[in-house]
């Protein structure tokens, strides 16, 4: 019973609101220059890169929680959501060079992107299909 109420929570104007807040929280980390002023994170070569992969992943994996929330699996439309997905990593790396907020564009970062919401996407529907 308590689940039909959670679930029935996340339909109509709700069911996306996890792809929603994925996608403001992705784009102010990414745009905001300085989002996490007081953190000193260990930064290695790469490490921007591994960001982007995660948060496109993330966005990617939330979006197809959302879609698919008690529909049959499909390929093409997790196909458009990942082809979606990249298209976000490339305007926000348009964006970060467009701003002149600190934030270069790099499409290194674009093909970060991609393969994060390729391996989520991959990887949530190996889960889906086990499950």
């Amino acid at each position: 019973m308590v689940k039909n109420k959670i679930n029935g929570l996340f339909e109509g104007r709700l069911r996306y609101l996890a792809t929603v807040v994925s996608i403001l929280t992705v784009a102010w980390l990414t745009l905001v220059p300085d989002p996490l002023p007081d953190q000193q994170t260990m930064v290695w070569p790469g490490f921007d890169k591994m960001g982007h992969l995660l948060l496109m992943g993330f966005v990617t994996t939330m979006w197809l929680c959302d879609y698919f929330r008690g529909r049959k699996y499909r390929v093409m439309p997790a196909a458009v959501c990942v082809a979606v997905v990249v298209v976000f990593a490339w305007v926000i790396e348009i964006l970060q060079g467009a701003m002149a907020l600190g934030r270069s564009e790099e499409y290194a970062d674009i093909v970060a992107g991609a393969i994060g919401s390729v391996c989520a996407a991959v990887a949530w529907s190996l889960g889906r299909a086990g499950a």
